[in-house]
């Protein structure tokens, strides 16, 4: 009896462990290079952004650049290109955030976030949307100019009373150490 015991648990505890090794191994480590080059292409200061960027971005993401992160990475490399059901979604969901989390650093994260965030018609970047707005890297911009493109990621078609809605609560998020 003991012995069909330390079996089935031993099943029940292996078959997830070696279902999520095998994911990891089929549908991540594939795409590992692209995800490298993704990385390396993102503008220097979407790399290595200045600290009023990153503390917006922490005001903004509270539960930290990941869950964003792994979406875009996701919708970029055509992750699950076959939708299938929507709870087939959901789990590609988590096991695709899960393995961002576990490999990528919180500064690749980080770059994949601001490399390839939406923020508007044929504009995604903070970087780059910081030159087509305000014409200056992100190290130059004021904390409004900052909170505005950060709002702009979280609600790319947002504008005029709801865009200001937003950067107010990043705003006061960033001020509050949020």
């Amino acid at each position: 009896m003991r012995k069909a015991l330390l079996s089935v648990l031993a099943v029940l505890v292996g078959l997830p462990l070696l279902s999520y090794a095998a994911y990891d191994l089929t549908q991540f480590q594939p795409r590992r290079s692209e995800i490298t080059a993704i990385v390396e292409r993102a503008a220097p200061q979407d790399r290595q952004p200045p600290e009023h960027v990153l503390r917006m971005l922490k005001a903004s993401e509270q539960s930290g650049p990941s869950v964003y992160a792994s979406r875009l990475l996701a919708s970029e490399l055509n992750a699950f290109s076959d939708r299938g059901s929507m709870l087939g979604w959901h789990i590609n969901s988590t096991l695709w955030w899960s393995l961002v989390k576990l490999h990528l650093t919180e500064a690749e994260q980080t770059a994949v976030f601001l490399a390839l965030a939406p923020t508007g018609k044929e504009r995604r970047g903070f970087t780059s949307t910081a030159l087509a707005l305000y014409q200056r890297q992100p190290a130059d911009l004021s904390l409004a100019e900052v909170a505005t493109i950060m709002s702009l990621i979280r609600a790319p078609s947002a504008q005029g009373e709801r865009l200001e809605q937003i950067r107010e609560m990043l705003l006061a998020r960033y001020e509050s150490g949020v």
